[in-house]
């Protein structure tokens, strides 16, 4: 059995497990912004330009000195939100390793307001097909009852406009040229299957659709065919939105930082393996 002093350690390694895991968000399924408070905006940021290698991507207070805070996002990749205090943003897009000098490749300003949330999307729309930013708001109103709500981003530059039909649900969106975002329009909830068309080239996809949920459906392509990739923006009650997902290849880093969770719960876990431990008893002489 553990001595006295043992267990009492034992005990304060597994609440410093268990207070760890209460207040991390899991990633793709707990609110970011629930410890924020009241006063916040969210935002996310997804690469949407097929022919733009990975860049770094700057914030900055407006006034203030400008912050790294993502490095190598590429093609099909939307980080997860992260709070931002309401006011005026810039951000400034550069290829990666890009000195923080040099001119950006792209750049533009935002306004947050409070208890809003937002989806920068880069489209590759400029001239001579330029990297260009796109701001939406995403609702985060509830649902009808057993519905889900949806739309849909086409970012897949496919040479011809993208229809996309769901079973059963409406017409999500109808010869949609590259760089759009649609309306959102309720689903019964559950396995939606969505066909795709553009041009010649059909493809087909499942979603499943909880109710309550609201979600984004992210239109890529994948060689020569199309992809869907559902994008979980809240849930009912809508407080605060979900964590995105990471849809693409590479790198992206959650623009709230990095969170100090794992290397605590090594150490506790050593810990923890040390004490449970059984302690060789020794004989005299030996």
């Amino acid at each position: 059995m553990l001595s006295l002093r043992r267990t009492a350690l034992l005990a304060v390694v597994l609440t410093a497990v268990a207070a760890g895991f209460g207040t991390a968000p899991a990633f793709g399924a707990a609110p970011l912004a629930a410890a924020a408070g009241p006063g916040v905006g969210w935002i996310r940021v997804g690469h949407l330009s097929p022919d733009v290698p990975p860049v770094d991507i700057y914030v900055t207070p407006f006034g203030q000195a400008q912050k790294l805070v993502i490095r190598e996002a590429g093609y099909g990749q939307v980080t997860p939100y992260a709070t931002l205090a309401p006011g005026q943003y810039t951000w400034s897009v550069r290829p990666v390793g890009a000195d923080a000098g040099t001119p950006p490749a792209l750049t533009a300003t935002i306004t947050v307001a409070e208890n809003t949330a937002y989806t920068m999307l880069i489209f590759q729309t400029g001239p001579q097909g330029a990297p260009q930013s796109q701001l939406v708001t995403d609702n985060l109103a509830n649902p009808g009852a057993g519905d889900g709500r949806v739309r849909v981003v086409e970012g897949s530059a496919v040479p011809a406009p993208v229809s996309v039909a769901a079973s059963p649900g409406p017409t999500l969106g109808t010869d949609l040229p590259y760089g759009t975002t649609t309306q959102y329009a309720d689903v019964p909830a559950g396995d939606v299957a969505l066909k795709l068309t553009a041009g010649g080239v059909n493809s087909t996809a499942s979603v499943r659709v909880e109710a309550g949920t609201v979600v984004t459906m992210l239109v890529t392509q994948n060689g020569g065919s199309l992809r869907v990739t559902p994008l979980v923006d809240g849930i009912s009650p809508a407080t605060a939105p979900l964590l995105g997902v990471q849809t693409g290849g590479g790198a992206t880093a959650d623009l709230a930082g990095s969170s100090p969770l794992l290397p605590t719960l090594a150490a506790v876990g050593l810990a923890a393996i040390f004490l449970l431990l059984p302690r060789r008893r020794h004989r005299h002489g030996r």
